[in-house]
């Protein structure tokens, strides 16, 4: 979708501001490391843990501060900020909850 939204602001279209450019690259910037780190979970490794439960804190502060009308990236459209919230929370409980529960020996 970010790949998307980077092409569509190309200037032959002339459809989108600064501001899409500027979001348009977060999100594919997001994608790319939730990706990534979506490898790191699959091979149960510590880097794809912390790094999913990092972007998953970022993206809720970013998103936060939209919703309050505080200045961070700007194109953050408020209607998917409170989503995005609520999905990083629940990515960050379920990870930390798969984590600390014992492991079962088989």
């Amino acid at each position: 979708m970010g790949l998307l939204l980077l092409a569509a602001n190309q200037p032959f279209l002339n459809l989108a501001s600064e501001s899409t450019t500027i979001y348009s690259v977060y999100t594919t910037v997001f994608g790319i490391a939730t990706a990534i780190f979506a490898l790191g979970i699959w091979n149960q490794t510590n880097f794809g843990f912390i790094g999913t439960i990092a972007t998953s804190i970022f993206v809720a502060v970013v998103d936060s501060l939209t919703l309050l009308n505080v200045p961070s990236i700007p194109g953050i459209p408020k209607s998917a900020a409170g989503p995005e919230i609520l999905y990083s929370i629940a990515i960050i409980v379920f990870l930390l909850k798969k984590k600390l529960e014992p492991q079962k020996v088989l």
